[in-house]
């Protein structure tokens, strides 16, 4: 597809604007797109503003307490909140909480699970549900709450009684 407004380059950038309940949506290169809205688009821009986006919708929220400055190179967490940059690789372990946080609230969670094809998914979804069942199975025996232990370790055994099941019928 060739961006709409040169014509000669192809559309690399997509943009749907919603004005008064009507979508219009403009198919640009990358020039055209850095002319109509007056600065480039790159990853940068893009996760700057979500960090900005995110930083308004959590303003009223208490921050836990905050991080002391990366041991490497000095960074901040609000230098890390303004630029939406790390600066070196140690800031990913001096700043995991905020990390974490930041994915639990736009991702709503911290693991990414993905996609997968339709007939591998039962043996997915089983192996998905086996593994959390192990995790708070192993959680609640940590903690001595064995009745809990005892009804995680059924249903775990009744998930993998099931998959076995599913998995022998396919092969008859």
């Amino acid at each position: 597809m060739l961006c709409e407004k040169c014509k000669k380059n192809p559309a690399t950038v997509h943009m749907q604007q919603f004005v008064g309940g009507s979508k219009t949506e403009m198919h640009l290169c990358q020039e055209c797109s850095s002319i109509k809205m007056d600065m480039p688009i790159s990853f940068e821009n893009i996760f700057q503003g979500f960090l900005t986006s995110l930083q308004s919708m959590t303003a009223n929220r208490p921050m836990t307490s905050p991080s002391a400055p990366c041991a490497r190179c000095g960074m901040t967490v609000e230098q890390f909140k303004k630029t939406g940059k790390l600066g070196c690789e140690a800031c990913y372990q001096a700043f995991a909480k905020e990390i974490e946080a930041l994915f639990k609230n736009v991702q709503n969670a911290t693991r990414h699970e993905g996609k997968f094809p339709r007939r591998m998914g039962v043996d997915m979804r089983v192996r998905r549900e086996a593994d959390a069942l192990r995790k708070q199975l192993k959680e609640a025996v940590d903690a001595e709450n064995y009745e809990d232990a005892a009804h995680l370790r059924d249903q775990l055994r009744a998930i993998q009684n099931e998959a076995q099941a599913e998995t022998q019928e396919a092969v008859q």
